[in-house]
């Protein structure tokens, strides 16, 4: 019952017991060597059954046990006791007291009342700190944690409660906190005691350790700070103040992290000199500038290594752990190979980018020699260019080939340099040597992205500036408001391509390793796609056409329509743009529609403008405008408007053009009558007067023109595709020729009542057979009752009487044109005593002028061609003469053989064209000397091998070679019959220059390739001429000044596409009318037609009987007349005849036998050899229909003539 006693600062080797002990203060008391006896009560130091009582700052050691408790003691306080090395337990706990306080002592091992309990108590002093010192007004939330919930201990205004914040010392008051608790069980209950406390922003969470009381320093995280440094985009749009970055700008192929950048464009010269930081390369030992990579059209050069001597030295020395290698290359070779290399020594350190078994390497060293060594699997030696990049971060490595990841692996150490500059295509020490193209090489400092590549499209650059107090940063996390996280690091490198379009907040927020987050750093990013453009359509003339190589060409009075378009929406578009690099601006819409772009080349320029003010890329396209000639027609001069056949028309017509002078045109000019079809044959002489600047051509229309009015046109091509035709305003009226006649104005004198007879021979050259009418003694117009007689041989009793009268003879033509011609005759009286003979005689002698000295009373009266192209007033036998042209003076008048010229070779003619010279030479010499040319021919032969040569044409060396190879008679040489026709034909080709064309024209049957041959053997006199042998043509004949010939060049369908195709000179060919028109009109226009007309029937008289003497043919002059009806002025048809007379032996033509095999016409004469060839009576013979049916064929598909059997079969069947 013993109540506030104080025990203190005492030693006990044995125990204290407050049996109903209260408000005893037991304390500084050290109680040891407690363990005798058997019961707990002689084995406890302090036994309390009390309330009240206090047991502090004791030392309880090694005894049985160290505090009991017994029956309901309660409120009683056990503090800062220190219990250790109890034999039997700590506590023995048998109280039902629940207001024990136990604090800051340590009990191990309890033994305690099932329903009893008691709670270990330690304090603790909580001080807040930074790295900077104590921290005020720290906020706090403390609760203790137990199985069965938790209670708060200390709770700020911030979590709700009303205690205090941290004060300026980083205190609070001590807290008192619950360790363990046992509830009726000797393990007790741990309590955990968490500190939740909230400062700048960030709330952190702390567990106390409650084991003892202690002081406890908790420290509070400072915040990490960062800004975001920059962001550096990619655009060029100077309307936009923030940073921008634009899909599809021009990347600069320079930044600030490259080292040295290597374009190879010099082009010339030892030295390749780096755009950037003053690195130069030197070339050795002699360099090969090539093409580069972008074709010949970019004008850029790359450096050609042979793999045998080239090497490009420089003065780069890598230095950079991190880095990155970009090169173009293009190789074929399966050599192993360096690029680019470092390597001063195999065991020294390096970096090497090679080429092995075809594939790309890169090795490196790192801490001091230990090899990195990194290789890929493609193929790179296929001969095509490659772009490789080689990219070095801080522990990885990576092989880029043609923007793709190809090989990569991650690496630990310390990079190895090397004090040797860099080698590009060989390694220093000389060797694998690198065979093929090298081009732009670029080094920089930074790992780069992909899309930061030479080859990549670009990207944008986040840059941070970062720091945290306390710590270090663990996360950098870059974010987008359109496009959430963007990415992580401190840098960022992000492909523009990926970004929205559109206005960005970029933010960037950094965490501590203690999970503290920075503020966020914001900056605004505008990201905007450059719009694109493309041409959707280019027409000319609404005509689609392609374009994207050589200029395309236009006239210029043609449309030029271009579409543009582009992907972005039309109504995001605010501008258009169309500009000519020589007329400037021409279109500011959507398409450029125009007609007017000047003459020359133009480079039009076409591109957009968004609405966000960016300009598309620039689309090119060219254009070669030219001005069509210019022909005046308002201009024009014309000579006569009026004109008869045979006639002759000049004209004159100003003509110009932009870019080919006016010689250098083509002219094609035509005409038509009375608005027929154009036809060409009576146009001649088409030259260019340079002075004047006209092209001057002739109108000739020949005696079988059509009368009428003729209307013409003519047209000029520039040779590149540029025509101009115009219908000229000029007319000719062509009309029909008066017979006309010639006589001396003689008065013939007869005796009254004498018979005058008139022999008149009628020939109407323009056809038909003209009407005859005489008169006597007309006053005024002549009239029926003047009219005495009709008729080519006029025959009338002489009634009219002494003294003078006139007579006059009127020839009409069939085509209403005439001619009169007046005699005055003197009539006299008669002489009584007159014989007849005497009479007969008189009239002889007096009337000699009106006859021929061919027979009594023969008048010549021909039609307009012959008499107005050789008028004579000679006269014959002091009678009427008129030329016909086939008369005996004029068949006598043959043109002379030519004189034979001397040819020499040109004098600019070196080696082989001096061989080639000679050759021609003797070979014309052996044709002239023919047959008396053995010499030549040995010589020719003795030479072969020196003149070996292969030619499209042939100069022959024997004339009857010429003959047989032209199916012509064998004796024709020196025979060949010439009217004045024929021989304006052979003057003009033989006079003119040897740069002319020419085309000898006319029906089947004229004699075309005799003409052909008249011509070539008379200009194989003055010069070498050559027959075209092969389907080609080429211009070394003209070279030569030598002409070349060839037979219906219809036929030959590869030579008439060569002759179209070509601008060649000094030809001469010879075609059927109609085969002609068929050809290419530019062909056409090439050659000077000469028209070869049918025979008239007195010419033909003379050509047949020149045919059968030189064939040694008999004849008469009744057989020579039929033959000439029949063969109606074709010659083949004669020569037809011979050939057949001297296949059956026949040696003398008769009428007779004319008449019985053959009929009139050449057509019913080939019907006629037809007939006899195939048919028997009304049978054909064997196989005759089907030699008719395949002649047929062939006539239709003249190319089909070499065909096999079976299409004529086909075409039987």
């Amino acid at each position: 019952g013993s109540s506030e006693f104080e025990i203190d600062d005492n030693s006990f080797e044995l125990g204290l017991r407050l049996i109903n002990g209260d408000n005893f203060t037991i304390s500084n008391n050290e109680f040891s060597n407690i363990t005798y006896g058997n019961n707990y009560e002689q084995k406890t130091s302090i036994l309390i059954d009390g309330n009240d009582n206090i047991i502090s700052d004791n030392v309880i050691t090694n005894v049985g046990i160290a505090l009991v408790f017994l029956n309901d003691a309660d409120y009683n306080m056990v503090e800062n006791n220190i219990i250790s090395s109890t034999s039997v337990s700590d506590i023995e706990y048998y109280t039902s007291g629940r207001n024990n306080t136990f604090i800051s002592t340590e009990i191990d091992t309890v033994d305690i009342l099932e329903g009893s309990y008691f709670e270990i108590i330690n304090y603790i002093d909580i001080q807040m700190f930074t790295v900077n010192g104590p921290v005020e007004d720290v906020e706090l939330n403390i609760s203790s944690h137990l199985q069965t919930g938790y209670d708060m201990v200390y709770r700020t205004d911030y979590y709700g409660g009303e205690h205090s914040q941290t004060d300026s010392d980083g205190l609070i008051g001590r807290l008192f906190l619950v360790n363990e608790i046992y509830d009726g069980d000797w393990i007790a209950e741990d309590v955990e005691t968490i500190v939740k406390y909230y400062y700048d922003g960030n709330e952190y969470s702390h567990i106390l350790d409650t084991d003892v009381s202690s002081y406890q320093r908790i420290y509070v995280n400072l915040r990490p700070s960062t800004e975001i440094s920059y962001i550096k985009g990619i655009g060029d749009n100077s309307s936009i103040s923030g940073v921008e970055a634009v899909k599809g700008a021009d990347k600069p192929i320079i930044d600030e992290y490259a080292v040295a950048y290597w374009s190879f464009n010099e082009g010339q010269g030892t030295t390749a000199l780096s755009s950037i930081g003053g690195s130069k390369g030197t070339i050795e030992p002699s360099p090969v500038w090539s093409e580069d990579r972008k074709g010949p059209e970019e004008a850029g050069t790359s450096i050609l290594f042979d793999g045998l001597f080239t090497k490009l030295t420089t003065d780069l020395i890598l230095t950079t752990t991190e880095f990155t290698g970009e090169v173009w290359f293009q190789t074929s070779s399966s050599e192993q190979m360096v690029i680019f290399s470092d390597n001063s020594d195999t065991n020294e350190w390096s970096h090497t980018l090679f080429i092995q078994g075809g594939t790309l390497g890169f090795d490196f060293t790192v801490d001091e020699g230990n090899l990195v060594r990194l290789v890929s699997s493609e193929v790179v030696t296929d001969g095509q260019w490659h772009s490789a990049v080689v990219v070095r971060g801080e522990d990885y490595v990576e092989i880029w080939l043609d923007n793709e990841l190809i090989a990569q692996t991650s690496y630990s150490g310390e990079v190895d340099f090397s004090n040797t500059p860099l080698f590009i295509g060989q390694n220093p020490l000389g060797g694998e040597l690198f065979s093929g193209n090298i081009d732009d090489f670029k080094i920089s400092q930074i790992p780069r992205h992909q899309e930061d590549f030479m080859t990549g499209s670009g990207i944008v650059e986040f840059n941070s500036l970062s720091s945290d107090a306390d710590g270090i940063i663990t996360e950098y996390k870059w974010m987008s408001s359109r496009d959430g996280i963007l990415g992580y690091g401190d840098r960022l490198f992000y492909s523009v391509d990926v970004l929205s379009e559109g206005t960005h907040t970029i933010t960037l927020q950094v965490t501590d390793d203690n999970n503290t987050k920075s503020d966020i750093s914001s900056l605004p990013l505008l990201v905007m796609k450059r719009p694109d453009a493309y041409f959707k359509s280019i027409k000319i003339d609404s005509n689609s056409t392609m374009w994207g190589w050589d200029p395309i060409p236009v006239f210029d009075d043609q449309w030029i329509e271009i579409k543009g378009d582009s992907s972005t929406a039309t109504s995001l578009i605010s501008e258009y743009y169309w500009k000519s690099d020589k007329d400037g601006l021409v279109s500011t819409t959507s398409e450029l529609l125009t007609d007017s772009l000047s003459n020359g080349t133009h480079t039009i320029t076409f591109r957009i403008k968004a609405t966000n003010g960016l300009w598309s890329q620039d689309q090119f396209v060219m254009f070669d405008i030219n001005g069509r000639p210019v022909i005046e027609k308002d201009e024009v001069e014309l000579s006569d408007e009026e004109i008869t056949r045979m006639g002759s028309a000049q004209f004159k017509v100003p003509v110009e053009d932009d870019s080919t002078v006016g010689d250098d045109l083509n002219y094609t000019v035509g005409y038509r009558v009375d608005g027929g079809e154009w036809e060409f044959e009576y146009i001649n002489n088409v030259t260019f007067n340079e002075e004047t600047s006209e092209v001057e051509f002739e109108f000739n229309p020949d005696v079988n023109a059509d009368t009428g009015d003729y209307e013409f046109y003519v047209e000029a091509d520039d040779g590149e595709g540029g025509t101009q035709q115009v219908q000229l305003l000029q007319t000719i009226s062509v009309q029909n020729n008066a017979p006309e006649i010639e006589v001396d104005d003689v008065p013939l004198e007869f005796q009254e009542g004498e018979t005058i007879d008139f022999g008149i021979e009628v020939t109407d050259v323009e056809g038909g057979t003209p009407s005859v009418v005489w008169y006597a003694d007309c006053e005024g117009l002549c009239t029926e009752e003047n009219e005495i007689g009709t008729g080519s041989n006029f025959s009338f009793a002489n009634s009219l009487g002494p003294g003078d009268h006139t007579l006059k003879v009127r020839i009409l033509d069939s085509e209403g044109g005439y001619t009169e011609q007046e005699y005055n005759i003197v009539v006299k009286a008669a002489p009584e005593s007159s014989s007849l003979v005497e009479t007969a005689i008189a009239d002889l002698s007096n009337n000699l002028p009106l006859f021929a000295s061919v027979g009594i009373g023969m008048v010549m009266i021909v039609g307009t061609l012959l008499l107005r192209r050789n008028r004579s007033t000679d006269t014959v036998a002091e009678g009427l003469v008129v030329d016909d042209g086939v008369s005996p003076q004029q068949q006598g008048n043959q043109l002379p053989p030519t004189e034979i010229l001397d040819w020499e070779i040109p004098t600019d003619a070196q080696g082989q064209a001096l061989i080639i010279g000679e050759y021609m030479a003797k070979r014309r010499e052996s044709y002239i000397t023919h047959p008396n040319n053995e010499e030549v021919l040995d010589y020719l032969h003795n030479n072969r091998e020196r003149f070996t040569i292969s030619t499209y044409f042939e100069v022959p060396n024997d004339p009857t070679v010429v003959i047989t190879d032209w199916a012509l008679p064998e004796n024709l040489r020196g025979n060949v019959h010439l009217d004045s026709f024929r021989q304006q034909i052979v003057e003009r080709i033989t006079n003119s220059t040897p740069d002319k064309n020419f085309v000898i024209i006319g029906e089947p049957g004229v004699g075309k390739t005799v003409m052909l041959f008249e011509v070539f053997d008379r200009l194989m006199n003055k010069a070498p001429v050559g027959i075209l042998s092969t389907d080609t043509i080429a211009k070394a004949h003209e070279m030569f000044g030598v002409r070349v010939f060839y037979d219906d060049i219809p036929e030959n369908q590869e030579l008439v596409e060569a002759l179209t195709e070509n601008e060649v000179k000094g030809v001469i060919v010879s075609s059927r009318e109609a085969d002609w028109k068929a050809l290419p009109t530019e062909m056409q226009a090439k050659f000077d037609r000469l028209t070869v007309p049918l025979f008239s029937e007195l010419d033909m008289k003379t050509m047949i009987e020149k045919m059968m003497s030189f064939q040694s043919i008999g004849y008469n002059d009744e057989s020579i007349k039929i033959l000439a009806e029949y063969a109606e002025g074709s010659p083949i048809y004669v020569w037809s005849m011979v050939r057949e007379m001297m296949h059956r032996s026949v040696k003398t033509l008769t009428k007779e036998y004319i008449e019985e095999n053959s009929v009139k016409g050449m057509l019913n004469y080939v019907a006629q050899l037809l007939q006899r060839l195939l048919k028997d009576g009304e049978e054909y013979r064997k196989g005759g229909l089907h030699a008719l049916a395949s002649l047929i064929f062939l006539s239709d598909h003249m190319e089909e003539r070499y065909c096999n059997d079976y299409f004529f079969d086909a075409y039987v069947e």
